[in-house]
């Protein structure tokens, strides 16, 4: 996908949700009453929320998209890119529940020694995992608070 088609898509995503928000905002205009106008300002605040919350996730998904489209080598990708696209990597190497292939059926339940050995196996693996194309999983932006990403942490100015 190319930047025009990228910004194209963005832009009409935009387009329809900013103009669906003037339509609720031109109907609240209409109402005679100060207490009606209220309440349905507060109920506008519902729709707002929810239009910021489907831009980003759209926009995310999108962006993610283009990225994991394009087949760029881990090495030739921004550090926070890369990052992305190491998820499960990274994700595997936290959980202390993995062992090393060489210890899955042999020697203690000895947590410090399976982190070392994933650790060593990652610093042997890493020019071989620096040569694979980034592919950032579909879950790894989620719009809900507890497990959201920031674009800055992706290294995405907007």
């Amino acid at each position: 996908m190319n930047l025009p088609d990228l910004s194209a898509q963005l832009e009409s995503e935009l387009a329809w949700r900013q103009e669906e928000i003037r339509f609720f905002q031109n109907r609240g205009t209409m109402l005679l009453k100060a207490d009606e106008q209220d309440q349905y300002r507060r109920a506008l605040v519902l729709i707002l929320y929810a239009h910021f919350e489907g831009f980003c996730k759209f926009a995310f998904d999108l962006y993610r998209t283009a990225i994991n489209g394009e087949q760029v080598a881990c090495n030739e990708a921004s550090p926070a890119i890369a990052a992305a696209g190491w998820a499960k990597l990274f994700k595997e190497l936290r959980d202390p529940s993995t062992k090393c292939a060489e210890f899955k059926h042999a020697l203690p339940d000895d947590g410090k020694l399976h982190r070392f050995a994933r650790d060593r196996e990652f610093m042997e693996r890493s020019i071989e995992f620096n040569r694979l194309p980034v592919t950032i999983p579909d879950d790894f932006v989620a719009t809900a608070a507890a497990s959201y990403v920031h674009p800055i942490a992706l290294g995405l100015t907007l």
